[in-house]
């Protein structure tokens, strides 16, 4: 079964809206800063290509919903592992039928895929290579926190690529940005590499 028919046959009968308005609703803290977006398996590979560096290490995909960005990385590149780490339980329990349902169709080894329902403040990113950070926030204090998280953790030459928003910090370096296609309509993504600090 080709790429593209495995993730179409995971994520066509899928709307991660409607789990993710559940998944808010649910949820016990504060939900009005949060936001849900996804990213397709073509738009996905074409930002890695564009990238156009040695894809390696560990992908992280912060806010990672209904684990599509981890799916479509898994089936694109030979990432070491990958992990998606998303706040809300509702998605991040999807997620998990989503990584089952993979496994059955994925002739690939999928033991290198883990979710974790937790605040992607919370998780340590030394081991990260690349960061995905499909714009989960409009929090700009959260997105700051994050940012000097990752200023501290990051390895040198880490790539970072964020959605909409750039990072501020001098220590990481804009390589290029571009405007690409994701369900909510074409957005631009900074591609950054981490510089030592």
């Amino acid at each position: 079964m080709n790429k593209e028919v495995i993730f179409d046959q995971i994520f066509t009968k899928l709307n991660g809206y409607s789990i993710s308005d559940e998944a808010k609703t649910n949820h016990k803290g504060s939900v009005e800063d949060i936001l849900y977006g996804e990213v397709s398996l073509d738009t996905l590979k074409q930002i890695l290509n564009d990238v156009n560096k040695p894809l390696k290490g560990i992908f992280y995909d912060l806010g990672s919903g209904t684990g599509k960005a981890i799916i479509a990385a898994h089936l694109l590149n030979n990432f070491q592992k990958y992990v998606g780490v998303e706040l809300l339980k509702g998605l991040y329990d999807e997620s998990l039928e989503v990584l089952n349902e993979y496994k059955k169709l994925s002739e690939q080894n999928c033991d290198n895929i883990v979710f974790e329902n937790d605040d992607f403040l919370n998780t340590d990113l030394h081991d990260g290579g690349f960061i995905l950070i499909n714009h989960p926030t409009v929090d700009r204090n959260i997105f700051k926190k994050l940012e000097q998280k990752m200023k501290k953790e990051l390895k040198t030459n880490t790539i970072i690529i964020t959605t909409i928003r750039q990072l501020e910090d001098k220590c990481f370096q804009e390589l290029w940005s571009k405007k690409y296609k994701f369900s909510w309509g074409d957005s631009t993504i900074y591609v950054h590499k981490k510089n030592p600090v």
